[in-house]
């Protein structure tokens, strides 16, 4: 009896399971496991250099620690640029949340340094 009752709960869980394995890979989830599961990063990237990188560096000194944006520089009001060091799309089997890097340019300076998770 008691082995009828672990097999039948085992048939009836596996269902639910595989559901959620497949609902996490396609609902843009965060991974808690594995945070930066779908995050691209430009070649070379460091997070230890992003955080090392001081407010107040000139585009000369982002481009010698970090290397070109690799995904583009965003043109912003007022006439700041935003440096993206990471993008989305590395995971080929699902679509998680991924994690931007990103230095905030203005007038040839860096204001400000970004890490944020992107649910998109």
């Amino acid at each position: 009896m008691k082995v009828n009752l672990m097999r039948t709960l085992r048939i009836a869980i596996l269902p639910l399971v595989l559901w959620f394995i497949f609902m996490c890979c396609h609902i843009e989830c965060y991974c808690p496991i594995w945070p930066s599961i779908d995050t691209k990063y430009t070649s070379g990237f460091s997070r230890q250099t992003f955080e090392a990188l001081p407010i107040g560096a000139t585009t000369n000194e982002v481009q010698a620690l970090l290397g070109n944006p690799g995904f583009g520089i965003s043109p912003r009001p007022g006439g700041n640029e935003i440096w993206w060091y990471s993008g989305d799309g590395k995971c080929t089997f699902g679509d998680f949340a991924w994690i931007a890097y990103y230095i905030v340019i203005s007038n040839g300076i860096a204001i400000e340094k970004q890490r944020r998770v992107f649910y998109d």
